[in-house]
């Protein structure tokens, strides 16, 4: 089971560093397999809003997708993922920035369309479905 340390310091006072955390919850007993700060490999991923979608013409199993970064004028991102609509609230990870794998996504052309970003799913933030 994944704990968050910041969620057991809201309940507990510890008041140590995290690797001394861990090492004295070894010495109890307890089994720690390890520990990682997940968002540390993230970067510029923001929180977008799908204005259109629309069929990529020259792709089957392409969406063309208009969305709000923030920015002055919304961004096109082309995808495959089947489970967007226009309306929804999606993390988007911006050109230049990185996911949790340390992978940089970069501003490219899918099928002659534009991409200036990507959609991130759970896994792509180092997230697990328990963990929200």
């Amino acid at each position: 089971m994944n704990v968050s340390y910041k969620w057991l310091r809201e309940f507990t006072d510890v008041d140590v560093e995290p690797s001394v955390f861990m090492r004295e919850l070894c010495m109890t007993g307890t089994e720690v397999t390890g520990f990682g700060s997940p968002g540390q490999t993230l970067s510029d991923i923001r929180v977008g809003r799908i204005n259109t979608v629309s069929k990529h013409p020259d792709a089957e199993r392409l969406f063309i997708c208009s969305v709000d970064v923030g920015l002055s004028e919304p961004i096109q991102i082309v995808t495959a993922a089947t489970n967007i609509f226009e309306g929804a609230t999606v993390p988007v990870v911006m050109d230049g920035g990185s996911i949790y794998d340390g992978t940089v996504i970069k501003k490219g052309k899918l099928r002659g369309e534009v991409s200036m970003g990507m959609f991130c799913s759970v896994a792509e933030l180092g997230l697990t479905v328990s963990d929200y």
